[in-house]
This record gives structure tokens, sequence and C-alpha cells, in this order.
């Protein structure tokens, strides 16, 4: 009896631990940071094992297997048109070599070209000290000097073609877009791969983990979702500065368009941020007017026009504050972010730093009004 193929349990291993002492930008206290990442290419190799091979699908094992139900945790908290059951349909398909019929985790590509797949694989998986060490070093002046920080990265072939994502302590690198020209684009994989690696930092050390969409049910909610959403992607931006990206690739060029775009009009999104109090309000359709600003100002279907507001925002107070408060801020209720933003926009004005709308600022300090002094950003200027 033919026995279905099962995915290594870990990818090759490569380990970067940072130990600094960081004198004049601390933002805490200098003690040892000790990070950890791990490059795994396994769940690549699986489903590569699998297409066109006619192997069989181990459903059993699947449904326990770590790296598959993390993307599909990701996939599933905006819509459930990538859940598990279509990824089996799916994957059954791509053993045959054929395409499935809703390729909704895009496996044609890899049925199209697997060579091409496995050569891209194959040269991240060499990559992953160089990962790492640029991951540490531009993380590090950002994160708490006694952070203990251990999670994977992960190689992605299907499900979202360009970019990554991060869920559950991984982050997936999503090679389709980098696997034409994936020399082209390696330091713009860099680059994202600290901007995601940050993101699964954030829910170990900042006030509270991100919310998603689908958990939003009030009006309140929605305001924190989006307060969450603009710490948590304009602190990433900020931090792995798309400005920087130099590669000549499709991906490269995607994204810098996007940063050109966004960092060439930073004050007007930041007055755009302010004004989405007013257009999402208390409406009776305020959750498809909150969902409809998050699109437009998160995603790449608006050119993540709120990364750069955000970042913006982080700029400038780090240039008005300094390092250490802004840290401080980030560890801080989401809406104290925007309290901290607005004091140093009114204090210290700028053709960029503009200041947010009264409706804006209204409802955080409503929600600032709720939490003990340690957790107001005036604690951090002391």
């Amino acid at each position: 009896m033919k026995q279905p193929f099962r995915p290594k349990q870990h990818g090759q291993r490569f380990t970067w631990l940072l130990a600094l002492v960081l004198i004049c930008c601390a933002p805490i206290s200098a003690s040892a940071q000790n990070i950890r990442v791990t490059v795994n290419a396994s769940y690549a190799e699986y489903l590569l094992g699998m297409v066109c091979t006619g192997k069989d699908v181990d459903e059993e094992y699947l449904r326990t297997y770590a790296p598959l139900q993390s993307q599909i945790e990701h996939h599933t908290s905006m819509s459930n048109r990538r859940n598990f059951d279509a990824f089996l349909i799916s994957l059954e398909a791509a053993s045959k070599c054929e395409v499935p019929e809703n390729d909704v985790f895009r496996f044609a590509p890899i049925i199209e070209d697997k060579a091409k797949f496995e050569t891209v694989v194959s040269f991240f998986k060499q990559q992953g000290p160089a990962i790492e060490s640029f991951v540490g070093e531009t993380l590090a002046p950002y994160l708490p000097t006694d952070l203990d920080y251990e999670g994977d990265l992960i190689l992605s072939i299907i499900g979202n073609p360009c970019g990554g994502f991060a869920v559950s302590g991984r982050f997936y690198l999503a090679l389709n877009c980098l696997a034409g020209a994936y020399q082209e684009d390696f330091e713009t994989a860099k680059l994202i791969s600290t901007h995601e690696i940050f993101h699964d930092m954030q829910h170990n050390f900042f006030f509270e983990k991100g919310m998603d969409f689908k958990d939003v049910t009030t009006p309140h909610e929605g305001y924190r979702f989006l307060f969450q959403q603009l710490l948590m992607e304009g602190t990433a931006e900020y931090v792995a500065d798309s400005r920087h990206i130099t590669g000549s690739g499709f991906l490269s060029t995607l994204l810098k368009g996007f940063s050109d775009n966004g960092n060439a009009y930073i004050a007007q999104h930041i007055r755009t941020f302010g004004y989405a109090a007013d257009v999402i309000g208390t409406y009776p359709d305020w959750r498809a007017r909150l969902h409809d600003m998050f699109m437009m100002g998160f995603t790449g279907a608006g050119r993540q026009l709120f990364y750069y507001a955000g970042a913006g925002m982080a700029r400038h107070m780090e240039e008005t504050l300094g390092r250490e408060p802004l840290v401080c801020v980030m560890h801080l209720p989401a809406e104290q972010f925007i309290l901290a933003y607005q004091s140093t926009a009114l204090s210290s004005p700028s053709e960029i730093a503009v200041p947010l709308s009264p409706a804006m600022i209204a409802i955080a300090n409503s929600m600032s009004d709720e939490r003990a002094a340690d957790l107001r950003y005036e604690s951090c200027l002391k």
C-alpha cells in the first residue's frame, strides 16, 4: 500500500544570537538581546515533493502540520476562501499535475515551472545567515534590550504571491514574485523579512496583540483595530525603511513605487488617517466604512498608504522626543501612539508632521481616559 508523503518536521536551522550593549540609543536598559530565527524550507520542499508526483495526500498529518495551519489561519482571518478543505482539494489536484479548478492557493505557477521554484527555494535556504544578520542588526535598536525571541521564517510558495505576513510565531516570505529574479530582489526580500519578523516580535512585547477585522463588532473596537494597524504597520515600515529598496526585480520595482508615492505625500496620508474618524463615525454602515478605510490604507490594493503615515509619525516622534521615548510609546496601548504624535505635531509642526483631526483625537482621548497613568504616553517623557 502506497504511503502518503509527509513533510519533515524541521527545516535547515540557522541561529544568530545577538548580544549587544546599546549605549546612546538603548530603549530601556543595557542588557543582552537574544534573537533566534529559523529559516525553514521544509514546508516549501514538501509541496515541491508533492506537485506532479502522484503521491497521496496525508490529510490526518496535515491537519496538525503547524506551518500549513498557521498559513490557513492568516488567509481565513479576512475571508474563508483559502480554508483547509480548499487546500486539500488543491493539493490532490496538484499531485496529479492538474491545476485546481478553483486555484485559490495558486498552485498553477508551480505546476507550470516546478524547477524554477526548486531553484529559488534552494537559494533562500542557503542565504539564511545573511537574512538573519540583516534582521537582527536592523531591529535591535527598536527592541527591548532584554528581549528573548525565537521565530520561524518560512519560505512560502503558495497563497499570496508577493510580500509576506506574520502569524503565530511564524513569518512567511512569498517566493512566487521572487522566482523569476530572486538575486535582483534579494535585498528587498531581506527588508520584507525584517518588516514581517518585527510584526511577530510586536506580539511579544507590544501592549496587546493586534485584532483581526472579523473580530470587530462595535465602532469602539473598530477604532481600536484602526489604531493597532497604524501602530504595527507604521512602526514596522519605519524600522524596516522601504526608502532603502535598491533592487531591480519585479517585487523591488513594485514596492519602491508604493514607497516613493507614500513617502512623497506623508502629510496628506496623515491627514487622511485623521479623516477616517469622520468617515466611519457611528453610521449604520460603519463596519463597511471601516473595511474600506482598511483596504485603502493597509493593503496593497490601496498602496498601503497608512504604512507611510504611521512611519512618518514615528519618525517625527523620534526626531523630537528621541528613540527611547518612541520605543517606550510603542509598548503602550495603540491610542497612545496617536496622542504622543499629536503632541509632537502641535509642539513641533512641520510640512510633514501635521495634526490629526479633532474627531480622531477625541476618540483616542476617550480610550486613554480609561488607562492607568503608567499606560499613558506622558509616562514615557519623564
